[in-house]
């Protein structure tokens, strides 16, 4: 067990970029598991040479203690919402039966399991096959020829999850060399057989496993909803083509996990136009919106690296939060 002898006021997590939506999600998951230990910790965005980095303050740790924390953490947390089945989505009956379960015991302090749940899906819109419409987050397959999908790979990655490999996540550049699922949250981890030269399944899965596995807890702030005609999940929308993007905010005043939360549900993110006036009211500065698809599929293509790519987006940033 590594130990910080002076504790910082703050502490800057490095490794994770805003800008990518595996370094986001993944900021969240431990901006969640922090709070769940210490209720005052807080977050903020900020702009550096690196990029944007996040950066949590109340945490009462330094680096090296933070990692032991998240590591016991992780460790530590219910996966009850991740063993009512093995794929996701899943029966709209089971989901229904798990929240009527769950929520009972559901507390204002106690509401993982049922947090979780609530991002798997939605149980009203039901497919043909009797499975609920599951979380748009979801981008690997609802079950693979094992019957095994997002449960299995969650509950895996976490067996595999090592204090050295969260350092490596959280505070040094992202190396991939982590053997083990991905969930395809990053670009540079979307490697689909059909777009690519040779197949993943015997070169071996390159991924951050850190960033994966802190990037699960960042499920439960994106709840799904009933929407119109299908589920609808949180930080998703629509353009006025009809394609689907994920879209997030980054913040310059420091917020809270309640509030982050709130925030992220703000449907502002996925209108093609800003209502500025809306938005000063918040507090919110509409900046820029990211374009995952374009970056994705030069990635993939492996045309070129991922610092260039991103460069030739105009906006990695949705919004940023200025200090009123």
């Amino acid at each position: 067990m590594m130990t910080d002898s002076a504790v910082p006021a703050e502490v800057s997590l490095v490794g994770l970029d805003g800008a990518n939506p595996l370094g986001f999600l993944a900021a969240l998951g431990a901006f969640a598991l922090l709070t769940a230990r210490t209720a005052a910790v807080s977050m903020v965005w900020r702009s550096t040479a690196l990029g944007w980095r996040p950066t949590l303050a109340g945490v009462g740790l330094g680096p090296a203690d933070l990692v032991d924390a998240l590591h016991g953490a992780v460790q530590a947390a219910s996966m009850e919402a991740f063993e009512v089945d093995d794929r996701l989505p899943f029966s709209a009956a089971a989901l229904a039966a798990a929240m009527q379960t769950h929520v009972a015991a559901a507390t204002p302090a106690r509401r993982r399991t049922i947090d979780f749940l609530a991002a798997f899906g939605c149980e009203i819109h039901v497919e043909k096959n009797g499975d609920f419409q599951g979380t748009r987050l979801r981008m690997v397959r609802s079950g693979d020829s094992a019957g095994q999908g997002l449960p299995v790979y969650a509950k895996a990655m976490r067996r595999k999850l090592t204090a050295a490999r969260l350092q490596r996540a959280l505070f040094e550049p992202w190396d991939y060399r982590d053997q083990a699922f991905s969930l395809r949250w990053d670009p540079l981890e979307d490697q689909r057989y059909a777009l690519r030269w040779g197949d993943p399944s015997k070169s071996g899965r390159r991924t951050m496993l850190g960033a994966n596995c802190l990037a699960v807890e960042a499920l439960r702030l994106f709840p799904a909803q009933p929407g119109a005609r299908r589920a609808e999940t949180v930080g998703f929308g629509r353009n006025a083509q009809r394609q689907v993007h994920f879209s997030w905010p980054l913040w310059e005043a420091p917020i809270q996990l309640d509030v982050c939360a709130a925030l992220l549900a703000q449907a502002d993110w996925h209108a093609e136009r800003f209502d500025a006036r809306r938005m000063q009211a918040l507090g919110v500065a509409p900046i820029f919106l990211l374009s995952i698809l374009a970056v994705a599929v030069v990635l993939l293509t492996r045309c070129i690296d991922a610092d260039e790519a991103f460069s030739f987006v105009e906006g990695r940033l949705l919004a940023l939060i200025f200090a009123m």
